[in-house]
């Protein structure tokens, strides 16, 4: 399952949460601004909004942070995603194969030879007429009887089996002459030699079987043929030229041996996509309908006027054949979707269509008008759209420039610039026109659309003055046409929109292109425009979601994975910023379309740069992340705002800011990389480490000071070379953004990470123990040999009550933390390993330690603890720290109570016991909690389950919290009675 092809779109919940962040804290800040000066139930309101989608936000977070980890959920959920899209691709691949191959079956059944019906000709041209006809009718009367007692179940006599198996074989051999003589009859009608003219090249012949054949146009209808209809009427003869007497009518020609073309059924393939439920539909047709239309076809085929109730009709020029069967149906598929267009587009213009997100539009129906003959001078309908901001005012109702057409609006407010601009063509539309079909030409009858596109620039052309009686002052502008795509098979008005939409967003995208092509390369940009482009991040910036668009798509980055496009807004037709969600925040994201928005095609080519900065500093941060690193997604967005940097510093943006862990000492290696001209092309390079300070737990972080770092050792640069002006800065050597070196820059971030994991543990320590208000000392070497004055490593060190800490700072191997009781600890001894299985176990060191406790030769405890390198090794071997000072301060005071009591030390507990081997009473006491006022000393049984009552247990807890050791003695001696 591993080697899949990844088809399912993941994203990571770190970026996952880090979105939620800072939507919430953009939204947030927004809500700060604009509330001062409001009214307080506007602020109210607005602030219990802004709770309730936050608070939505994070439990929906985390749902999915609980659910993602266990049994593998998400792993599991992206491989399903993946096999089925693979399932998919095998079924479009297995799909296309068997149409093929059924394709090749077709032709191959149509290269055979027909088998003509030779006994049926010599019977013709030997009697004169054929008689094989009344004897199949004058068996199936005289077998009727025969069939009716069969079908009660009537046992069969050998003569009935003989008599049925015989009339099988007639069936069969009746059936066989029908197709021969329906596959000669298609191939006169191929061959152009048949009464009626060639067939229509619309249509096509799907099957012939069973004496019947399938034919018919995709989309539209298909109709079952077989033999036996009326014969058809040649053609009239031709009119005598003036003075001249009509000839002699020439001999009726024979009939055709089987009969004429008969319709049997006919099925109307005509449907829509309901523009509420997205579902696709077929037209059904009553039982009436569908036998008139057989009829109408029947006759027509043959030249003749249907019978009733369908209404006379006058068929000129003899038998029409086929081309009649295409007339009758083509021309009901054409009226069924022209009527699903009329009713579609009302529903869309009136508002009430639920699935219909591209904006408000405009309808007018199309009688007469000089634009429609040129697509074919019938009816239809006008849909514009992109209709601009509407002010408040009162609407026109139906009219349009003043003058009423039964138009409908989406939008109840409109104004007199909106009808002038509609008046004045400025707006795009869609034209969807129907052409009825003509007898005389099996080609005609047609329901084109064409989108219509003024000719302007890459905006939206603003409305025309209007002139004297409403009517637009100028010329209407030129008007660009593209043919679009009608299918009867699904009539969707909704498609039809969105094709006109895609066909005006190109031009205006072509006219944008032009514009910012030559500033763009000039910047080092390239830029190309994309017909099918796709918005692959499923964020919806523009309204069309994951479907195709055109759009000026930038690759950027250095692979050129990252994709930023700007395509135009399905809603209102102005340009929009796609796919920046995926380089920048939310917030950055929000403001670069705003500003995209507002200066329409003059903001382009700067928010190009700034996404390519942004995709630059994206491959710097993942070139840091793969050397096992985090750094932050929104480096500039960490800090507070108003730091003043310096000089050197202030030049070059911060393109990337690296935690050093624990991340609590609020030491950041940042990488500052400038601009060194206007083409992009990157400037000097500069590496800081910088110290941090939050003023409170809820502000950002600011910065306290920078020391500049080596740009290729990561070391803290030497005073001398910073007296003498150097500042660290490599000199930029890469030509462009995505040549510049990231795998070396995340090696220097790395080093310096390393070389200050000491002094971020240091910083912790100290921030951890002044918010506590303990007073410690700080050893470290400055200069010398280390071996020599026995301090391998920086040492933080400190004294609470009886008792001293040492926290010795590793680095990468962690911290190591000593804990020694002040004075000699008369009569305690170590703990020793537990020997009844059913003995609660001691308290374990937190993250991840290891403890040991013993005593000196002076007779003090001490006790030990090692930590691995970690977020919280610091914190939790400075609250250990507390724990086991509590502890031991809680042993000595016991001591002088009860020579009867014993005490036992444990890394971070103590053990008081009553009483001595199996039969002791043992409490084990030890803190829990903070350290300090939020923590506090319990009590609970040392021995074996059960050994002490649960009341006995509180009591000896209330005195271990209150620090009342008698108490304490008194409660733990009434257990052991």
């Amino acid at each position: 399952m591993q080697g899949l092809p990844r088809h399912t779109p993941t994203v990571s919940l770190t970026e996952l949460v880090d979105r939620v962040v800072h939507a919430s804290y953009g939204e947030l800040t927004s809500l700060a601004n604009a509330l001062p000066g409001q009214p307080e139930p506007d602020r109210r309101r607005e602030l219990a909004r802004f709770l309730h989608v936050t608070k939505q936000r994070l439990a929906r977070l985390g749902a999915i942070a609980e659910w993602a980890p266990v049994q593998r959920r998400a792993q599991i959920s992206v491989t399903c995603g993946d096999m089925l899209g693979q399932l998919a691709q095998h079924d479009a691949a297995f799909t296309d194969g068997a149409d093929r191959l059924f394709a090749l079956h077709s032709q191959l059944a149509w290269a055979k030879a027909p088998l003509y019906d030779l006994p049926g000709a010599l019977d013709v041209l030997c009697r004169g007429r054929y008689t094989d006809m009344p004897h199949a009718a004058f068996e199936e009367v005289k077998n009727a009887p025969k069939a009716a007692a069969a079908r009660e179940g009537a046992p069969k006599t050998e003569a009935q089996v003989a008599e049925e198996a015989k009339q099988q074989r007639a069936k069969e051999d009746r059936e066989k002459r029908f197709n021969a003589e329906i596959r000669g009859r298609l191939l006169e009608v191929e061959a152009g030699v048949a009464t009626g003219g060639t067939k229509p090249r619309a249509m096509k012949v799907w099957e012939i079987s069973r004496g019947q054949a399938i034919v018919g146009v995709p989309g539209e209808y298909r109709a079952v043929l077989t033999l036996g209809g009326p014969p058809p009427l040649p053609p009239p003869p031709p009119e005598p030229a003036e003075g001249e007497e009509p000839p002699p009518p020439p001999p009726p020609p024979p009939p055709p041996p089987l009969g004429g073309w008969l319709v049997e059924r006919i099925e109307i393939l005509v449907g829509e996509r309901d523009v509420d439920t997205d579902e696709t539909r077929r037209f059904e047709l009553s039982a009436q309908e569908t036998r008139v239309l057989s009829e109408r076809s029947t006759a027509r085929m043959a030249g003749m006027s249907p019978p009733p109730p369908a209404p006379p009709e006058r068929v000129e020029g003899g038998a029409q054949s086929l081309n009649g069967l295409h007339y009758v149906c083509h021309g009901a598929a054409l009226k069924l979707a022209a009527a699903a267009v009329m009713e579609q587009s009302k529903r869309l213009a009136s508002g009430s269509a639920k699935r219909w997100t591209g904006g408000g539009i405009r309808t007018e129906p199309i009688k007469n008008d000089a634009a429609a003959t040129k697509f074919g001078g019938g009816k239809g309908v006008r849909m514009w759209f992109w209709i601009p901001e509407r002010s408040a005012g009162h609407g026109t109702g139906t009219q349009l420039a003043g003058v009423g057409v039964g138009s409908v609006e989406a939008v109840a407010a409109t104004t007199a610039a909106v009808d002038a601009a509609v008046a004045a063509g400025t707006l795009p539309r869609v034209d969807v026109v129907y052409t009825a079909a003509d007898e005389n030409d099996s080609s005609s009858g047609v329901i084109a659309a064409t989108a219509a596109v003024p000719a302007s620039d890459a905006s939206p052309a603003p409305a025309p003055a209007a002139g004297k009686d409403g009517e637009a002052a100028t010329s209407p502008p030129e008007v660009e046409t593209t043919e679009l795509t009608f299918d009867t098979a699904t009539v969707d008005v909704r498609r039809l929109l969105e094709d006109g939409m895609r066909a005006a967003a190109t031009a205006r995208l072509n006219a944008a292109l032009k514009a910012v092509a030559k500033p763009c390369k000039q910047a080092g940009l390239t830029v190309t425009f994309d017909p099918d482009a796709v918005n692959d991040l499923g964020e919806n910036e523009d309204g069309w979601g994951i479907a195709r668009r055109p759009a000026i798509v930038a690759n950027l980055g250095a692979s050129g994975n990252y994709v930023v496009s700007i395509s135009c807004s399905k809603r209102s037709g102005k340009l929009s910023l796609c796919g920046a969600g995926g380089l920048v925040s939310p917030a950055v994201a929000a403001a670069a379309a705003a500003r995209l928005l507002k200066s329409g095609v003059d903001a382009i080519q700067p928010l190009l740069e700034k996404m390519r900065r942004a995709a630059f500093e994206r491959d710097l941060r993942d070139a840091i992340a793969a050397e096992g690193m985090r750094p932050h997604e929104t480096p500039r967005a960490i800090l507070a705002s108003d730091d003043v940097w310096p000089s050197d510093l202030a030049e070059r943006p911060l393109a990337a800011l690296v935690p050093i862990s624990p991340s609590s000492g609020g030491l950041y290696v940042g990488v500052f990389v400038g601009s060194e001209d206007e083409k992009g092309k990157p400037g000097k390079t500069s590496f800081a480490l910088i110290q941090t300070k939050r003023p409170n737990a809820a502000s950002k972080p600011r910065v306290v000071s920078c020391a500049a770092l080596d740009a290729t050792s990561g070391s803290i640069l030497p005073s001398k070379k910073r007296k003498a002006g150097d500042t660290g800065a490599a000199q930029g050597t890469a030509k462009t953004y995505e040549a510049f070196d990231v795998v070396h820059a995340a090696r220097v971030v790395k080093l310096a990470v390393e070389k200050e994991t000491v002094t971020a543990q240091r910083t912790a320590a100290a921030a951890w123990l002044k918010r506590r208000a303990t007073r410690f000392g700080d050893s470290r070497l400055v200069g010398g040999d280390a071996a020599a004055s026995g301090l391998s490593c920086p040492v933080i060190a400190f004294t609470v009550k009886d008792a001293t800490a040492e926290l010795e700072l590793r680095g990468a191997d962690g911290v190591y933390i000593v804990v020694r009781a002040l004075g000699p600890f008369e009569g305690c001894a170590v703990a020793k390993e537990k020997e009844n299985e059913g003995e609660p176990a001691p308290a374990g060191a937190s993250g991840g330690g290891a403890a040991s406790a013993e005593t000196e030769k002076d007779g003090s405890a001490v006790v030990t603890a090692a930590y691995p390198a970690s977020e919280f090794a610091v914190g939790a071997a400075l609250a250990d720290a507390y724990r086991t000072i509590a502890s031991l301060a809680f042993a000595r005071a016991m001591k002088g109570t009860s020579s009867s009591l014993t005490v036992e030390i444990e890394p971070f507990s103590v053990v008081i016991a009553r009483g001595k081997g199996k039969d002791a009473t043992r409490a084990r006491v030890g803190w829990v909690g903070a350290p300090g006022p939020g923590g506090r000393l319990i009590a609970a049984a040392a021995g074996a389950q059960g050994s002490m009552t649960p009341e006995t247990e509180a009591a000896l807890s209330e005195a271990a919290r209150a620090g009342d050791v008698d108490a304490f003695a008194r409660a733990l001696e009434g257990a052991g009675k």
